[in-house]
């Protein structure tokens, strides 16, 4: 998506222009369009199919994470698992989804990895710090060139009242109820079938 439309060129060019108001070195630039591109599939995945897009991203950090005794870095491209959870937690605030459900994982990792990071000396935890609110001001200047891009290309955005309708469709699942099974009666009849203990 990202190669074909092009979207970090514009967004990085707006985020130089309106943020840094000045003339940036053209490596600089480059990195940015690197951490561009990063941001535009993470917010791509949130836009299409909402907090879940993140579990990918903290499962495999969880078993990295296993077997190292640091916390995963930040490698000049993408942004360490932390920051990208605090984006996505910030997405789901911003549009009113509850993401409670996957806490639970979030927070391991988060747990897990700011322990690591607590034995760490000090100037490596300020620079931590510093870039991940770097990488946060940054993902606000640019996500809303990202978000215009993928509501002109009619992409259906993931919405509260759909995480809330798949809340009850595994609520359901947990009960033995079948999420996908094929329609036998018309839908009063399975209404008071559900409802009926």
């Amino acid at each position: 998506l990202d190669h074909d439309a092009e979207i970090t060129k514009p967004a990085v060019e707006l985020f130089t222009k309106e943020v840094l108001k000045g003339k940036v070195p053209e490596e600089a630039v480059a990195a940015w369009k690197r951490l561009c591109s990063e941001i535009v599939a993470d917010l791509t995945g949130y836009y299409l199919l909402g907090p879940c897009s993140i579990l990918p991203l903290v499962n495999m950090s969880l078993l990295v994470g296993s077997v190292r005794n640091s916390p995963i870095k930040f490698d000049g491209e993408h942004g360490a698992p932390t920051t990208r959870i605090l984006m996505i937690r910030r997405l789901c605030g911003e549009d009113g989804i509850d993401a409670a459900r996957i806490n639970p994982q979030l927070d391991a990792l988060i747990e897990e990895e700011n322990s690591k990071a607590a034995e760490l000396p000090k100037p490596d935890q300020q620079q931590r710090t510093l870039v991940e609110e770097f990488l946060t001001r940054f993902s606000d200047a640019v996500k809303p060139a990202i978000i215009q891009e993928l509501k002109e290309r009619k992409f259906k955005q993931f919405t509260a009242e759909q995480y809330r309708r798949a809340e009850v469709l595994s609520q359901d699942l947990a009960k033995g109820l079948p999420v996908g099974a094929c329609r036998r009666y018309p839908d009063d009849e399975i209404r008071n079938r559900l409802l009926t203990p």
